[in-house]
């Protein structure tokens, strides 16, 4: 089984959890999502443990990735990291596909190849890196203000989330 979710869709179910709070660490914002999968019994990707995985993984795409002093752990990472520092680097990437066999970053549409590294993949994308440049993107009021023009709220979750704890 594999499912695959746009990692704007992603990155809007993690903001609604957070209340449009970017500067929550990673971890905390990938616990409210394991917590909201535990609660109404769903998941992302094919099982409620995914998304930890996926994120672990991403760490090592980016040469430029998000460094502390004397954090050489990738769960440490996802600990001590904001949310705000991850999305950058998580709209890089069209979709993130989930198999039997681990989680996969991908960084063009894979089924016809129209787009190239870096570029957006949808409107929704492109929006999401031109507001999360500005400082803006700081407010969480302003945050959950800008989903809602982009017509995201919380039917979100369950569009794109499977029911049950695993596919």
């Amino acid at each position: 089984m594999s499912a695959a979710i746009l990692t704007e869709n992603l990155l809007a179910a993690m903001l609604l959890l957070a209340e449009g709070d970017t500067s929550i660490t990673l971890d905390e914002a990938l616990l409210r999502l394991e917590q909201w999968q535990r609660q109404e019994n769903r998941h992302f990707g094919i099982s409620q443990f995914d998304m930890r995985g996926a994120f672990l993984q991403m760490q090592f795409w980016f040469s430029d990735f998000p460094k502390r002093a004397g954090v050489y752990d990738q769960e440490e990472t996802i600990r001590v990291t904001t949310l705000r520092e991850w999305i950058p680097y998580m709209l890089r990437f069209h979709d993130l596909y989930c198999n039997d066999e681990s989680e996969h970053w991908y960084e063009k549409i894979h089924r016809c190849g129209l787009f190239e590294v870096g570029q957006a993949s949808s409107f929704r994308n492109h929006e999401m890196r031109k507001f999360f440049r500005n400082s803006e993107s700081r407010d969480p009021d302003k945050v959950m203000r800008f989903l809602g023009r982009l017509g995201i709220g919380p039917e979100i979750m369950f569009r794109c989330s499977r029911s049950g704890e695993s596919s």
